[in-house]
């Protein structure tokens, strides 16, 4: 394979090359817009060169592909490259016809920001001058500064947010094609199942996520891929905050049209039902917690972890399990000392000590601070930059150290929006914990995190203090 700098022009009588319009809607008239006798010229931007390559012998090639200034990720283009001139050349051998066949590529380039950038190949594959021109798009985006490729999942703040995105586009294309036909539905339908492989064709730019939806997958009558862009402002409650760059932040928190998170659906579900919030504090302890969160998984009840840091970095991997079964992670500071007494720097110690290494075990900040004993102030609130947990229902577990007498408390005192105090340091909190969930969903009560629990009745708030959401 030779690599040469040519006129991508020179070539062009030879390809013959036809590109397919891109539909922006998926009504019928702009579906059945003519192709144009033209080629897309590759696009780069600064940081960024052109690398050609060409071959005139069994078949014909020309192909564009980008270069980087990082060595790993021109590694992965180069291999995406051979891979996709294998695949072609062993697809043109397969037809043992002598004619030759062709294969173009360009690219464009799209930049988020200085970390994040999306390039989008345009590719006409032709395995004999006797076949059809078959055209292609794939997109490539990359986090610079980490080396690696993003997906779409990469993107979002959870998985479940890919499914806000497809109703999202499902109603928008469904209002266009008016009225919609039951198969044009199903079509549809399947096309943005919120599934990975319907969304990893995107791009990012410096305001939009651009999906490309192949011909077909969402209207059966376009011959072409379908361009859709959404702008990131209405997505601020769906994308990770890396997403959110420079002034799109402000322009995601100001926007009137917000895509709903799946977090915020599921809220607006619970809303209207009896909630409480188990949380747990002082561990992880490395023989009652790992009870406790069989126990959890086996009622399906999410609880709230108040890490102590101290512990955290005796047994991260407990911690680590608490995060994946989706219970909530928060602080209890690092070493449960009584904050008001402390200088403000000793207090700012033992948060940031506490969050960053709750953000190197699981990745995430800790979601929420309870001061040890509940004793803060106003200053000490304003350090944390998280909001303050505190809680309505004391089981006074770490005083009875009996099973009886915890149930007894939680049930005397629990009501609809209640968040629960517990220790997952004690056998005897673990089995009380046991008997309060079985009692507590037999009188029709469905166990939250903290998180949605406020979410559920109200807005969370960094610095807040919430003792809980009552409707």
């Amino acid at each position: 394979m030779k690599k040469k700098w040519l006129g991508l022009g020179l070539l062009l009588p030879v390809f013959g090359i036809i590109i397919g319009v891109l539909s922006e809607r998926v009504d019928k008239k702009e579906s059945k817009a003519p192709s144009v006798n033209t080629y897309i010229k590759s696009v780069t931007l600064k940081d960024f060169s052109i690398e050609v390559m060409s071959e005139n012998n069994e078949n014909q090639i020309l192909v564009n592909y980008p270069k980087t200034k990082s060595k790993k990720i021109n590694q992965r283009l180069e291999s995406f490259l051979r891979d996709e001139l294998s695949s072609f050349k062993k697809a043109s051998l397969e037809n043992n016809l002598k004619e030759k066949g062709s294969f173009f590529q360009s690219f464009e380039t799209y930049k988020l920001s200085s970390d994040i950038v999306s390039f989008k190949f345009n590719v006409l594959r032709k395995n004999s001058p006797l076949l059809q021109t078959e055209s292609q798009v794939i997109t490539k985006t990359y986090d610079l500064k980490e080396e690696k490729e993003l997906q779409i999942l990469d993107l979002l703040n959870e998985k479940e947010d890919l499914q806000s995105i497809s109703k999202y586009l499902y109603d928008k294309f469904s209002k266009e094609q008016s009225p919609p036909t039951q198969k044009a539905k199903v079509v549809l339908q399947s096309g943005l199942k919120p599934v990975e492989k319907n969304f990893n064709t995107f791009v990012l730019d410096n305001d939009s996520l651009i999906f490309y939806f192949a011909p077909h997958q969402i209207n059966m009558d376009t011959k072409a891929y379908t361009q859709v862009s959404l702008p990131l402002r209405e997505l601020g409650e769906v994308v990770t905050p890396q997403i959110l760059v420079g002034h799109l932040k402000e322009e995601a928190e100001k926007s009137k049209v917000k895509i709903p998170s799946a977090q915020q659906v599921r809220n607006k579900q619970l809303a209207n039902k009896k909630l409480l919030a188990l949380t747990f504090d002082d561990g992880p302890d490395p023989q009652t917690t790992p009870r406790l969160l069989s126990i959890l998984k086996k009622e399906n009840v999410p609880a709230t972890f108040f890490v102590l840091g101290n512990r955290l970095a005796l047994y991260p991997e407990i911690v680590k399990q608490e995060h994946a079964l989706g219970h909530q992670v928060g602080s209890h500071t690092f070493n449960h000392l009584n904050l008001p007494q402390l200088p403000m720097k000793d207090v700012q110690e033992e948060i940031k000590n506490t969050a960053d290494l709750v953000q190197k075990t699981l990745g995430i900040a800790p979601q929420g601070l309870r001061p040890p004993y509940g004793a803060t102030t106003p200053q000490i609130n304003e350090q944390a930059q998280t909001p303050i947990i505190q809680w309505s229902v004391d089981s006074l577990d770490w005083k009875s150290k009996n099973a009886d007498q915890i149930e007894q408390v939680v049930m005397n005192e629990v009501y609809d929006g209640s968040i629960i105090l517990m220790h997952d340091i004690y056998n005897s909190s673990v089995d009380g914990a046991a008997r309060v969930i079985k009692k507590l969903k037999s009188q029709g009560y469905t166990f939250v995190t903290v998180n949605q629990l406020i979410e559920a009745r109200g807005k969370l708030k960094n610095s807040q203090v919430y003792f809980n959401a009552t409707r």
